[in-house]
C-alpha cells in the first residue's frame, strides 16, 4: 500500500504519495498571490518532479528523469505543453495540465506520435 504525506518543496506544500508519480498542491506559504510566470520556483518544481521515485515511462518503465514527457491524453483539452507552462504560468495552471497527462520517456511518446 502506497503512504501519502505532506511536504514542502520551494514554498509549496504537497501532498505526495510515495512511489507513484501522484501529488496534490494543497498551498503555498506566498499564499494565494499567484508567483510571477515562469519563476525558477516553477521550472525545478518540474524537475523535481520527474526525479521523484516512481516516475517512469507508462510504457517501458524508463526512469531517468531527462528522458520522460508529458503526454496529453486527449489533445483537445490541453491549454499548452508543459515545457511552456512551467516557463509561462502559475504552478497551480502547470499541475491542473500535468494531470490531464500519461508521463512516458521520449521513444515511447515519438512511437506513439508516429505510429
Amino acid at each position: 500500500m502506497n503512504k501519502s504525506f505532506v511536504t514542502k518543496y520551494f514554498g509549496l506544500f504537497l501532498q505526495v504519495t510515495q512511489g507513484t508519480p501522484e501529488l496534490k498542491l494543497l498551498g503555498s506559504v506566498f499564499g494565494t498571490k499567484p508567483k510571477e510566470p515562469g519563476s525558477t520556483r516553477t521550472r525545478y518544481f518540474l524537475q523535481w518532479f520527474k526525479k521523484r521515485p516512481g516516475v517512469v515511462c507508462e510504457i517501458c518503465g524508463e526512469s531517468h528523469w531527462s528522458c520522460l514527457q508529458f503526454h496529453h491524453r486527449n489533445p483537445e483539452k490541453k491549454l499548452d505543453s508543459i515545457t511552456y507552462l512551467a516557463q509561462a504560468s502559475h504552478i497551480k495552471v502547470l499541475i491542473a495540465e500535468m494531470a490531464k497527462c500519461n508521463i512516458l520517456c521520449a521513444n515511447c511518446h515519438f512511437k506513439l506520435h508516429h505510429s
